[in-house]
């Protein structure tokens, strides 16, 4: 009888094991540009460029991004400037060269050699990770369009869940905040 309960434990345990959703949660954000001077953002406008997969990380991203801006109130923004860099570059340009906003976070995909769609759709079965490389600048449109923050953010997670996009979120408002780019 004992073997049986022994057993049975065993086979549930194993059952729970593998129906579950183990993903990696992997967040780690190395910055290669520092900011040292104080700055007053009254708009920022998040910009992300790359794959569908990359696109709706920053889309996601971006509410939460823009939540925790408005919390400081500063106005946010996203726009996704397309897959294509030169399409990109054309575009970040023309809103610059407008002034609507006085900060441009942007987002890009730092490994073009395989791109994060193709892993969702190469992945397993149910297994759905966004694995990426992606570089982030900030410009301060005020100081003529000048880079005054950069970093290098490397990411793997479910693209459903959405306490990473928060944790995502949280390191970087943390990281302008020790930048004196956010008060």
């Amino acid at each position: 009888m004992k073997n049986f309960f022994n057993y049975s434990f065993f086979l549930v345990l194993l059952m729970s094991c593998g129906f579950s959703d183990n993903f990696t949660r992997d967040i780690n954000l190395y910055e290669s540009t520092s900011n040292y001077l104080p700055r007053n953002f009254k708009k920022i406008l998040i910009c992300g460029t790359g794959d569908a997969a990359t696109r709706l990380f920053v889309e996601k991203l971006s509410d939460k991004l823009n939540a925790r801006f408005t919390s400081k109130s500063i106005e946010g923004g996203y726009l996704y400037l397309g897959d294509e860099g030169w399409a990109a570059d054309s575009a970040l340009f023309q809103f610059r060269k407008e002034g609507t906003y006085d900060g441009y976070l942007f987002f890009f995909q730092k490994d073009l050699q395989t791109s994060a769609s193709d892993q969702l759709l190469n992945s397993k079965k149910g297994k759905r990770n966004f694995d990426e490389f992606l570089g982030i600048k900030l410009f301060d449109a005020v100081k003529n369009n000048k880079q005054i923050w950069e970093a290098n953010l490397k990411v793997n997670s479910n693209l459903t869940d959405e306490k990473f996009y928060s944790d995502v979120s949280a390191i970087i408002i943390k990281r302008f905040s020790e930048n004196k780019i956010l008060k």
